[in-house]
């Protein structure tokens, strides 16, 4: 684990070619372009981050199953993957001079589907690479961040984000969910804008088909 400052700006990974063609081909799992396309981007997201996370940050971190992933991506934008104790969800875009971090509200307002930590991702197709932004607790976005409820999201400033990727190894390690999430009191009104059920069958998975 690194023990000096390391700049998010600084971890840019190109994207091997297995990873992006095995990513493109499963793509067709999904049932819409949209779908289609957020199952590309993030399988190519997570691929990479399982592949170099503990190498570069000796964070031994652990994915979902594919069946789940699948279910996830035709709902919503992130991948959860858990380190020790902890959750944490990749959030990738392609827009890399974003100014905020858009979370889909299902990651943050049902209880099952939250995380401790949100780790902001740039991720650009045409030049094969992949960079991390910073990273923010579910108490940062809960309390600092703006809930859009038109696109049911919540929204933080990319200046919010922590930028020193050795604190996320160190933050892993070191502090208790109580210290990283902020309390829901309830889940999010039901909307026409798809998302997962809410009842237990349907979060169930989030909570308990972690694989290395």
């Amino acid at each position: 684990m690194f023990t000096t400052y390391f700049d998010a700006t600084d971890w840019i990974q190109s994207i091997p070619a297995p990873i992006n063609s095995q990513a493109w081909a499963s793509r067709r799992r999904q049932v819409n372009p949209w779908a289609q396309w957020n199952a590309y981007l993030n399988q190519v997201c997570l691929a990479v981050c399982l592949a170099n996370f503990k190498a570069d940050f000796g964070l031994d971190i652990h994915s979902l199953d594919d069946r789940t992933n699948d279910r996830t991506w035709g709902l919503v934008n992130g991948s959860v993957v858990t380190v020790g104790g902890h959750r944490l969800v990749l959030i990738p875009s392609e827009v890399v001079d974003q100014t905020e971090l858009e979370v889909p509200q299902e990651w943050i307002d049902i209880p099952s589907w939250a995380a401790d930590y949100y780790v902001a991702i740039y991720l650009m197709p045409d030049m094969q690479t992949l960079q991390i932004a910073g990273f923010a607790t579910h108490q940062q976005i809960k309390q600092s961040g703006q809930l859009d409820r038109s696109n049911r999201s919540y929204h933080l400033s990319m200046e919010a984000l922590t930028k020193d990727l050795n604190l996320l190894g160190i933050s892993t390690a070191s502090y208790s969910s109580d210290q990283t999430r902020a309390a829901i009191e309830s889940p999010p009104p039901s909307s026409d804008h798809p998302s997962p059920n809410l009842d237990s069958s349907a979060s169930a998975p989030l909570q308990n088909s972690c694989r290395a």
